[in-house]
């Protein structure tokens, strides 16, 4: 039998520390995971994986608070970069995926979709300096296709490349 079931607390051989319930070996509920440079996880888990509700915090200080799946990122959450750019949208297998809103502390803006962490399909993006637009299609995270820009004195429509 040996197997973890219950309440416990595993540290392994790198200093690795795991605070969870256990059901043969695997930790499931709510836990906690503390690595030996200061990264954690502390959320749910299912099956010995992060699964469902948590919140990763990486050793230079990015924050992820957000859905899991199989252990990455999945579902809608929100991450916090140290040199505070913040994105809120979907996630798939730990990539931006779906529709999100990216920021930037300078001001700029960008709503839409992305494809495998990149803009792709409809969005669009805003500068703060000088007060401008584009609106319209992306692809491999460049404005391309249909789309305007727009700003206080005039507006261009066309198709985009690049």
């Amino acid at each position: 039998m040996n197997r973890a079931n219950g309440f416990g607390i595993y540290i392994n051989n790198e200093g690795t520390q795991y605070v969870s319930e256990w059901v043969n070996d695997a930790q499931i509920g709510v836990g906690y995971e503390l690595w030996t440079d200061k990264t954690y996880y502390q959320g749910c888990y299912y099956k010995g994986k992060r699964q469902g509700i948590g919140v990763y915090r990486w050793q230079d200080g990015t924050l992820y608070e957000g859905e899991w799946k199989d252990s990455a990122m999945h579902g809608y959450g929100i991450i916090f970069f140290v040199d505070e750019r913040v994105y809120l949208g979907s996630w798939a297998n730990n990539k931006m995926q779906g529709y999100g809103e990216f920021y930037w502390p300078d001001g700029r803006k960008y709503v839409g979709y992305y494809v495998n962490d990149k803009k792709e399909g409809f969005g669009i993006f805003y500068w703060k300096h000088p007060k401008k637009a584009y609106v319209g299609l992306w692809k491999d995270g460049k404005q391309e296709g249909i789309g305007y820009m727009v700003n206080n004195t005039s507006l261009m429509y066309g198709r985009w490349k690049e």
